[in-house]
């Protein structure tokens, strides 16, 4: 992955840069992040607007587009040189569904690359930038987890483990509130 610090580090240079216009774009931020990142030696290419095919029972059904993806050079000197989607944001928070439309990006660029792919949430809709970062590994893990279960775990159909009903009126017998 693109470092953790090396990110913090490129996206604090280009809000403080920016500083001056508070009304831009998503789209201004990113072309400045794109060239703050390739100013840096161990990136080899960044895409923008990366088109991301989705398939639904081997039929392409839609695509979507992620802003970014780092591709780091092979000798990167990264705590794991992978590529990483990058999903920017200029918002007052980072919010669950940002972190999803992430998630989302990152299952199907490593589905793509058949690659361990990291990614990261950043919003410049605050100062310092916000970053929340998103490692390709849970993708995996969710994955083999799906294939090891047991084939009746979400069955509708069976018996489920016999608990005791709880009442549901709360008002009292009026014998009961002498």
């Amino acid at each position: 992955m693109f470092g953790e610090t090396a990110l913090r580090k490129v996206c604090a240079t280009v809000s403080d840069e920016l500083k001056l216009y508070p009304h831009l774009s998503e789209a201004v931020y990113q072309r400045a992040l794109q060239v703050e990142l390739l100013r840096q030696h161990d990136v080899e290419a960044v895409e923008t607007e990366v088109v991301l095919p989705v398939f639904y029972r081997e039929l392409h059904v839609g695509t979507v587009r992620a802003d970014m993806v780092v591709h780091p050079k092979a000798n990167a000197d990264f705590p794991c040189p992978k590529e990483t989607v990058i999903e920017l944001k200029k918002a007052p928070k980072i919010t669950q569904s940002h972190v999803d439309q992430l998630s989302t990006y990152v299952s199907l660029q490593m589905q793509q690359t058949e690659d361990t792919v990291h990614g990261a949430v950043v919003n410049f809709g605050v100062r310092p930038p916000e970053i929340r970062f998103l490692s390709g590994d849970e993708y995996w893990d969710a994955l083999r987890y799906e294939r090891n279960r047991c084939p009746g775990d979400d069955d509708p159909t069976r018996s489920p483990s016999p608990v005791r009903e709880r009442s549901r009126s709360r008002s009292r017998s009026p014998e009961r509130d002498r």
